[in-house]
């Protein structure tokens, strides 16, 4: 249960239309992740003045448990290492009126040692998550593997509630409102450190137990419903329900090696609800440490939660279950980085999770991790190029285009197994500030831009069965295949993926619609991507409310359905060079129109676009440049030559 109490005033930092809402105050929501303790702190300053410089209002950072507790019971705030001191830090912060956004974890990945996870709470093996063959977990990836503990363990939440105190202790009085700090994040990407694939975790006892009383209140004590819905996998009663385990090993050494005891066999059914268990109990994780901070006396923060793009589209946490659990006291988001070069499976993820928040009810679209820079760290060989400043903007402004309002710069400050963000690890502004400090002043001209909204051609049905299935056969970033599940069970997803790809392609603005809800306003085109298990009195429930349902068998390009009308084509553009438009709506009736070009070398020739409702007299401007859009005799606008993104305003005495 939350510890506001009831009646109470709303939150003085919150989310809202234009961004972040301090008491009067309002900022954009531009943040930028500075570990301090990664950095030389007599390069704080310089480093902290460079922030202001480039126009980025918060700093974010982490804070490594195990570095701040190498062992239980003794904290390290900055006495013998300055590295540590993040009461200075802050100091720092505030002095340049810096807001400052902490995540102390307990889990923070952070290409950290032990995601910070003390070695001496990794050591208590009574705590540690386990796989379905009994044994401890590892999660995140090499060379950071490490055992997970469960979140289902006692001791392990009473070690997370000290270590929350103990940093609440030295800052807490830096809290707004005496102070800078108005946001703690939650966790970190909460998968159990990315180890939320079907039969890896967690088979803790504790969790076990915790599986067969949800399990009964999902049935509503009806056995003989679950023995139903799982078939030959159920038992004899919830008491001594056993969660689905693999049918065989999958022969490779991980966890499900020595599994002695008799499999329970498999079946969608079973498989779904362990999946939907693991998604409840993220999310409980979540409450509960936004309830510890309460209790320590940080209830008045603005909590945050970053979710990771998964493999599947929402698998198994969603963005709208988060939210339904955690009130409006939360903004969540989710973390989005990309291998160069950009690549469109990667740009249609931030389109369908910017349509996912929207659906969830989000009052601004938000990236707690937006990749600045890139992850490398030591000895690592990698297949791919650097990315570029050029391939950076086009990154940032294909996010805005398909609907983020606010970011979090990863990293804006260099630091150990990072390279190329703006800021270097001594306070140098590097050539990746150039476009971050066009991105600040194009929202400093054009402020309605945090506020506008794609317009959306299209609906997209999205059924979570259907994702829960394609979940069981791919499973997570750390462990992609999961060889033991039917493959036949992620066809719909597949279908699924390749429409909303597909419209992301063609620059077709499109929402989400979950089955499960109402119907939406009478008029909306909903497609419904084939084959797929949606059931028919979902789709029943849509026409009887006076939406155009449209069914898409796979293999059909989107751009050719009649039913669908994008607000703006590109008709021609430079076969090197990858193009993605779009046009938004803004509050007070205007149109803004985000343009996006990336790949090839050199500058790309000039295109041509169609947009619709600009026909009377006016011209798309540019909001930095003030240089108009051309007109084209036989139709429609130039696409200028450029590499990045731009962004221009409607100017004309009509919109239709």
């Amino acid at each position: 249960m939350s510890r506001v109490p009831a009646g109470a005033p709303a939150s003085p930092i919150r989310m809202a239309a234009g961004g972040l809402v301090v008491g009067e105050r309002t900022v954009p929501l531009l943040s930028g992740e500075v570990q301090f303790w990664r950095t030389d702190p007599a390069a704080w300053p310089r480093i902290l003045d460079a922030v202001v410089e480039v126009g980025v209002p918060v700093v974010s950072s982490y804070l490594s448990w195990r570095r701040h507790e190498p062992e239980e019971g003794s904290y390290r705030w900055g006495e013998d290492d300055p590295a540590l001191d993040v009461r200075r830090f802050v100091e720092l912060c505030a002095e340049r009126d810096l807001l400052v956004q902490l995540k102390p974890g307990p889990w923070i990945c952070a290409e950290e040692i032990g995601g910070g996870y003390p070695d001496w709470l990794m050591a208590r093996t009574e705590d540690l998550a386990l796989g379905a063959g009994g044994r401890p977990c590892l999660g995140y990836n090499t060379p950071f593997e490490h055992p997970v503990p469960s979140m289902h363990a006692a001791g392990y939440l009473a070690s997370a509630r000290r270590w929350l105190g103990a940093v609440w202790a030295q800052v807490g009085d830096l809290a707004y409102p005496d102070g800078p700090v108005i946001a703690v994040q939650l966790d970190n990407e909460p998968s159990m450190a990315f180890q939320d694939a079907l039969y890896f975790a967690d088979y803790h006892p504790a969790a076990i137990e915790k599986f067969r009383s949800w399990l009964e209140a999902r049935y509503e004590g009806d056995v003989a419903a679950w023995r139903r819905a799982w078939g030959p996998a159920a038992g004899v009663g919830f008491g001594v329900a056993e969660p689905p385990r693999p049918a065989v090993s999958d022969g490779r050494g991980l966890e499900l090696v020595g599994v002695v005891a008799a499999p329970t066999p498999v079946s969608a059914a079973a498989d779904r609800d362990w999946l939907a268990f693991i998604e409840d109990s993220l999310v409980e994780h979540l409450a509960v440490l936004r309830d510890m901070h309460a209790d320590l006396g940080m209830g008045q923060l603005l909590s945050t939660v970053n979710l990771i793009p998964n493999v599947v589209h929402e698998g198994p946490l969603s963005h709208r279950r988060v939210r339904e659990r955690l009130g409006s006291g939360v903004a969540v988001g989710v973390d989005h980085y990309y291998d160069p070069p950009m690549s469109w499976s990667l740009v249609s993820c931030l389109a369908r999770t910017a349509a996912a928040a929207r659906a969830a009810g989000e009052p601004v679209v938000w990236a707690p991790e937006m990749m600045a820079g890139i992850w490398r760290s030591p000895g690592e060989v990698v297949d791919y190029p650097d990315p570029t400043p050029e391939e950076e903007a086009a990154w940032w402004g294909a996010a805005m285009a398909l609907g983020y309002q606010g970011f979090n710069f990863y990293m804006l400050v260099d630091r150990e197994n990072w390279q190329f963000a703006p800021i270097s690890a001594v306070g140098d502004l590097g050539r990746f500030s150039v476009p971050l400090r066009r991105l600040v002043e194009v929202v400093a001209a054009c402020p309605e831009l945090l506020e506008a909204r794609p317009e959306a051609g299209v609906t997209v049905a999205v059924h979570r069965p259907d994702l829960l299935d394609a979940h069981t056969t791919v499973g997570t970033m750390r462990q992609p295949v999961v060889p033991w599940a039917d493959p036949a069970r992620r066809v719909a997803y597949d279908a699924w993926d390749a429409l909303v790809t597909g419209l992301v392609r063609h620059s077709i603005g499109y929402e989400l619609w979950d089955t499960s809800d109402p119907a939406p306003s009478a008029g909306t085109v909903v497609l419904v991507a084939e084959p797929s298990s949606v059931p028919e009195e979902a789709l029943e429930r849509l026409v009887s409310g006076g939406c155009s349902v449209v069914r898409v068998p796979g293999g059909i390009g989107v751009g050719s359905l009649p039913e669908v009308r994008p607000s703006v084509r590109v008709l021609e553009h430079d076969p090197a060079f990858e193009v993605l438009a779009a046009v938004h709506a803004t509050p007070d009736g205007g149109r803004l129109l985000h343009l996006v070009q990336w790949g090839g070398s050199g500058l790309p020739a000039e295109g041509r676009l169609e947009i619709s409702g600009d026909r009377s007299a006016g011209v798309w401007r540019e909001v930095l440049s003030g240089a108009a859009l051309r007109p084209r005799p036989d139709g429609g606008w130039v696409l200028p030559s450029f590499v990045g993104h731009l962004v221009c305003r409607w100017e004309g005495p009509e919109r239709v």
